[in-house]
């Protein structure tokens, strides 16, 4: 889980000193999961204003262009043929129809689609929501990780550098034969053993 949220963050991010705050907010705007589910919650959203839409008129607007030519040079006139009009005429024949349809009685079905709808949304804005909290949660936790883990490291180098102190002040009780050579060894495997703690730590945070 730390390396989810670690991919959260650019080396642009990285390299200078933000605060929790700003650091929530940059994971809410480029965690992918989270656009999903935001943008999940907007469709639904529309779908309810789509259901709405039935509660109000619809309006309906048709055009049709017409041409016809005359090809036989025959002058300009209509022949009757069974009833079948038929013009040699050139001409253009344009017209615009309107149509406002209104439906009185939805029988409560329009009703049911608007709470189908309007409870749709408030389920995927849940899933947003419950899905920032987490993430919220797994970046604080990392955070206070860092920080006891920074406590820790300061408190190791601090350690290790007593350490080093006390291994020269062992060394010379070596020289003039006042420490083993086994014992002078255990201080330099337990300064080697704190060297690997330490870069342990700095990889893992």
């Amino acid at each position: 889980r730390k390396g989810i949220c670690l991919l959260l963050f650019s080396s642009l991010v990285w390299s200078q000193s933000i605060s929790l705050e700003e650091t929530l907010a940059y994971a809410s705007k480029h965690a992918m999961h989270l656009k999903i589910k935001y943008t999940d919650a907007l469709i639904e959203q529309k779908n309810i204003q789509s259901a709405k839409s039935a509660y109000y008129p619809s309006l309906d607007v048709s055009y049709n262009a017409q041409y016809n030519k005359s090809l036989d040079g025959i002058p300009v006139g209509t022949e009757t043929v069974g009833g079948v009009t038929i013009s040699n005429t050139t001409e253009y024949q344009n017209s615009v129809a309107f149509g406002l349809n209104y439906n009185l009685y939805h029988f409560g079905t329009t009703d049911k689609k608007v709470d189908i709808a309007t409870l749709e949304f408030d389920i995927k804005k849940m899933e947003w929501c419950s899905s920032e909290k987490e993430l919220y949660l797994r970046i604080l936790k990392y955070y206070a990780d860092s920080l006891k883990s920074g406590v820790e490291k300061k408190y190791r180098m601090k350690m290790l550098d007593l350490r080093k102190e006390l291994y020269m002040f062992k060394q010379r009780l070596y020289k003039v034969g006042r420490y083993s050579k086994i014992d002078l060894g255990d201080a330099a495997i337990s300064i080697i053993a704190m060297q690997r703690d330490l870069e342990n730590i700095s990889m893992e945070y």
